[in-house]
This record gives structure tokens, C-alpha cells and sequence, in this order.
């Protein structure tokens, strides 16, 4: 049992060696929903009119946060006259309208229409990039690898590899391959988008730029999925890798969060949350040797629980930080949500364990 705790111990010291930011003045950066408006009424059939006066119709329900009724304009207009000119941004912008409601089986589905639809390369990339991200929020990455190949070499082979659509483009390929057992492929693309803006930009100038963070983050994913691909044995070795992956995490979500920009700082906080109580979890879920007493069974589970709990408290403070940070300048995105219910779990599984052994209570 000595043993086992001293290798706890170490882990523990080892977490212990990275600090989590306190910056609070990050941009927002989540992405941009604009509602494309009506194309010009030159050339429209006298039918026509009727229609391009209901999608301005349904556009000015849009901005006025009417989304119910903006949806049912866009959805007759597509039941109705599906050729009609605007039709691409009515799957466009009923995409946006599933974004706001966090539907993202929706609005991928409505982006892959609007993509194939749409005309202009810019307005296609807009498009790939939003499904694209409401694919990684279902964790369907077999999709974004294949989709982002495709556009990759069809649609956004003739745009420049510097436009931001590409590079992002790129990295949600990466982050995707990592998350399929191919850290090493996605850290290539990561490091290669990393190097070029750094050449591209001065140090003084590489804060605030989206694909840069994008970067950072999609490196810190491709040791989380490393981190999830080595199970716990408790062997020193197996400890000393474990607690290396969340150290080298722990730089390149720092990293991300460095950037400034609040989307991917609220992403990085909350990954790395989740690698303090992955390990946390994998740590007390392994079976108490069989040789101990009842009495040394709670000891050791008690023992185990102080080297132990500073996993969660790292949690706790990384989560708390993040939601705070975005608080002051009332940023709300998915990563918050989901940190408030990851924050909602440690504290509660720290209860649990504190009152078993501390009879004071939850301690700070």
C-alpha cells in the first residue's frame, strides 16, 4: 500500500508543477452569424416577387430574434420554390437558427444543404466551416475527416492556404484525425498552421487571431487522445506517462488560452478540467488490494483520497476561472455550458469523498 501511495504522490507533485491562467480580457470569438439578404430584384419573374419578399421578411424576423417565425418563412419558401435564387441562404440561416438552439444534428444537415447550394466560394466556406463545427459538438469525426478532404480538394483548392477557411479547415481535419487514434498526423497540420502565422505576424501581434488558437488546441486534443488511449495499470511507468500527457496538455491549452481569444480559452479550460478528473476517476476507481482489513481498506481509500484530491480542486479552479472570465464580459457559448455542468460534478464528487474522510466538511 506504501508503494501505491507514493506513486500517487508523485503524480500529484508532478500536476502540481503548471499553474492555471487568471486573464479575464479575452475577445469573443464564437462564429459569426450573419443572415445573407435578399439577392437584387432585376430579372425576377412577376412569382418571384412575392418570394423575395417573404425572405426579406423572414431575415427581418431573424435579426429581431423572432426565429420561430423567420424558420417558418425560410421552411416555405424551400417547401415551395425550392429554385428560388435565395433559396441557399435559407438553408443557411435555418442552419444558424438550429445553432441558436444548440440542435446541432439540424444544423449540420441544414449547412450540408446550403453548402451544395450556395455559389460563392466564400459564402461556401462559411457554410463547410459551420457544419463542420456542429460535427465536433456530435463528436462525428469520421465526417469532418471526410468532409474536409473533400472541400480541401475541391471547393477550397483554388483559395490560398493562408485564407483563414483553410487553415481552419485543416485543423478541424486535424483535430478530428487525433480523435481517431492519429495524434501525430493532426500535430504535423497543428505545427504547421502554428509556424506559418508566427511567420506571418510578429510576437506582439499573434493575440486575438482565431486559426492560432485553433492551433494550440487542436495540439493540447492530440495528447487528450493519448491521454484516453493508455489505460491506468498503476505500474510507476504507466503513472509517470499519464501524469506526462496532462503536463504537456497543460502546455498547449495555456498556450491557447494565451492567445486571448474567449471561445477556445473557455474550450482549453474545459478540456483540461476534464483530463485533472479523467485521471481522478481512473486513480480511485482501481480495485483496493485485496490483502487489506476492512480498517485498512477505509484508511487506504482516505489515504488515497488526500493524494488525490488536489486533481479535482485543480478542476474546480480551471473551470471556476473560465466561466468567471467569460462572466465579465458576458461571453455565453457551448464550452460554458459545459463547464458549469463538469463544475456541477467535481464539486459533487468532492463532497462525496470529503465527508468520508473529513467530517468538517468540503474544504477550499
Amino acid at each position: 500500500m506504501k508503494r501505491s501511495l507514493t506513486l500517487l504522490l508523485f503524480c500529484a507533485t508532478l500536476i502540481a508543477c503548471a499553474t492555471a491562467p487568471s486573464r479575464a480580457d479575452y475577445l469573443i470569438t464564437e462564429p459569426i452569424l450573419i443572415t445573407p439578404k435578399a439577392a437584387p430584384d432585376a430579372d425576377l419573374k412577376p412569382e418571384e416577387r412575392d418570394y423575395n419578399d417573404l425572405f426579406a421578411l423572414a431575415n427581418d424576423r431573424f435579426d429581431a430574434g423572432d426565429l420561430d417565425t423567420a424558420a417558418r418563412y425560410y421552411r416555405d419558401i424551400l417547401t415551395h420554390n425550392p429554385a428560388y435564387r435565395n433559396a441557399p441562404f435559407c438553408y443557411y440561416n435555418l442552419g444558424l437558427i438550429a445553432l441558436k438552439r444548440h440542435d446541432h444534428e439540424k444544423a449540420q444537415a441544414e449547412f450540408k444543404a446550403a453548402y451544395f447550394t450556395l455559389g460563392s466560394p466564400a459564402d461556401k466556406a462559411d457554410a463547410l466551416l459551420l457544419r463542420l463545427y456542429s460535427l465536433s459538438r456530435l463528436a462525428r469525426w469520421e465526417e469532418i475527416a471526410d468532409d474536409a478532404d473533400a472541400a480541401l480538394s475541391g471547393d477550397l483548392a483554388a483559395m490560398p492556404v493562408a485564407d483563414p477557411a483553410v487553415r481552419e479547415t485543416l485543423l478541424r481535419r486535424a483535430e478530428a484525425r487525433a480523435m481517431l487514434g492519429a495524434p501525430e498526423e493532426a500535430r504535423r497540420t497543428a505545427q504547421y498552421v502554428i509556424f506559418e502565422i508566427r511567420r506571418e505576424h510578429p510576437p506582439r501581434e499573434t493575440f486575438f487571431i482565431p486559426e492560432l488558437a485553433l492551433a494550440y488546441f487542436v495540439m493540447g486534443r492530440a495528447v487528450v487522445a493519448e491521454f484516453a488511449a493508455l489505460p491506468f495499470d498503476a505500474t510507476l511507468d504507466r503513472l509517470v506517462a499519464k501524469c506526462t500527457l496532462i503536463q504537456e496538455a497543460q502546455r498547449w491549452f495555456l498556450q491557447t488560452i494565451q492567445v486571448g481569444v474567449i471561445y477556445w480559452t473557455n474550450a482549453a479550460a474545459y478540456e483540461l478540467a476534464a483530463l485533472y478528473r479523467a485521471l481522478f476517476d481512473e486513480m480511485n476507481a482501481y480495485p483496493v488490494p485485496d490483502a487489506l482489513s476492512g480498517e485498512e481498506r477505509a484508511v487506504y481509500a482516505c489515504e488515497l483520497w488526500e493524494k488525490t484530491a488536489g486533481l479535482l480542486r485543480k478542476a474546480r479552479r480551471t473551470l471556476a476561472g473560465s466561466i468567471e472570465s467569460a462572466k465579465r464580459i458576458h461571453e455565453q457559448n457551448e464550452f460554458i455550458d459545459d463547464s458549469l455542468r463538469l463544475l456541477i460534478e467535481v464539486n459533487a464528487a468532492y463532497a462525496e469523498k470529503d465527508s468520508l474522510c473529513r467530517p468538517g466538511g468540503l474544504t477550499p
